[in-house]
């Protein structure tokens, strides 16, 4: 690893069970000898017993500051209330995506270069279909979107099936940008020509922020193997 001292940061989207954890502890203790700090990043409150230091808890952001975060991605240096029906629309999304950063990033990213009430309320009704659609699914437990640890699934008129957007998601720095952009973008996923099959990758966006981390995801095309009814009991599909 080099001299000097090692930063490591794991992200956690699912538990890990305490005797995995120590044995990743005691692997890196063992082989950087220089010190060493690691930084578990999680959702799961499990994971706070791991540290040897008081859990930071971070908090979601408020619904207006939320809204203020995505206007300001959505709209950039152009004045919301001069747009009063755009404004509206990106209102609802942002209302929708239930404070996650990661569809506020995707989705923004989709309307800034296309500042037309069509295309908006296009993606409005988009991020409507896919609540919709996994509601059905999982039922309330999509109520709060950024603590589902389970696919997003994603319904599209060219696709007999549903795309299931997995949460995997991958990242790759600057140098291996380019080749993340010539992937499919969120924009061809929503409104693309392209037929969809098997598993593939989508190019999610771009951080604006140093080092400009581009975000891939996994999807794969596949029918939900269980969807809710009316009276909210689970059936086989």
């Amino acid at each position: 690893m080099g001299g000097g001292r090692t930063l490591i940061i794991i992200e956690l989207l699912l538990d890990i069970e305490e005797l995995v954890w120590k044995r990743l502890y005691s692997t890196a203790k063992s082989r950087i000898t220089s010190g060493i700090k690691m930084i578990i990043v999680s959702c799961s409150d499990k994971i706070a017993s791991f540290g040897t230091t008081e859990p930071l808890r971070l908090q979601f952001l408020t619904q207006e500051a939320y809204w203020y975060f995505f206007k300001v991605r959505s709209f950039g240096s152009t004045r919301a209330e001069d747009h009063p029906k755009l404004a509206s629309m990106a209102m609802e999304m942002a209302n929708l995506t239930s404070g996650c950063f990661m569809s506020a990033n995707i989705i923004s990213g989709i309307l800034k270069p296309n500042f037309n009430p069509h295309f908006w309320s296009m993606v409005l009704a988009a991020l409507r279909n896919l609540n919709k659609t996994n509601i059905s699914v999982y039922g309330d437990r999509f109520t709060l979107p950024w603590q589902m640890v389970e696919p997003t699934y994603l319904s599209l008129r060219r696709v007999n099936k549903c795309v299931v957007l997995f949460l995997d998601y991958e990242t790759c720095s600057a140098e291996t940008g380019p080749e993340a952009r010539r992937m499919m973008s969120a924009q061809d996923l929503l409104f693309g020509s392209v037929m969809l099959r098997g598993k593939f990758k989508v190019h999610a966006w771009t951080s604006h922020l140093p080092p400009h981390y581009s975000y891939i995801v996994q999807c794969e095309v596949q029918r939900p193997h269980r969807m809710v009814t009316s009276n909210k009991r689970f059936q086989k599909n």
